[in-house]
């Protein structure tokens, strides 16, 4: 079985990606019973990147357009830091990008 980070108020069910300051996992919001995404920062004894992911952070709750995941909520003064953002379906911009022909 699988071990997942522990996030106050949401169940995580699945890893959907991962990147250079941490992970991405699909959850599901136990008080409001939406499915959102959970970006967890992995290397929070550095301070370097917990200001990076602070500024993450505010850039995209600065954001408002329907193709853009909106930030729900972000904690960085807790044993996990992580970003809850709106849960959008479908191929990644990687995918995206890999399909485009050349």
């Amino acid at each position: 079985m699988r071990s997942f980070p522990k996030i106050p108020g949401y169940e995580i069910e699945s890893v959907i990606g991962r990147g250079g300051m941490g992970r991405v996992y699909l959850a599901r919001d136990k008080k409001l019973g939406r499915v959102v995404a959970i970006k967890c920062l992995m290397q929070f004894e550095d301070a370097e990147m917990v200001r990076r992911f602070e500024d993450e952070a505010r850039a995209a709750g600065q954001l408002q357009h329907p193709q853009i995941a909106q930030l729900f909520e972000f904690r960085t003064d807790s044993e996990q830091p992580y970003l809850v953002r709106e849960y959008l379906s479908g191929r990644t911009l990687s995918e995206l990008m890999n399909s485009r022909p050349g």
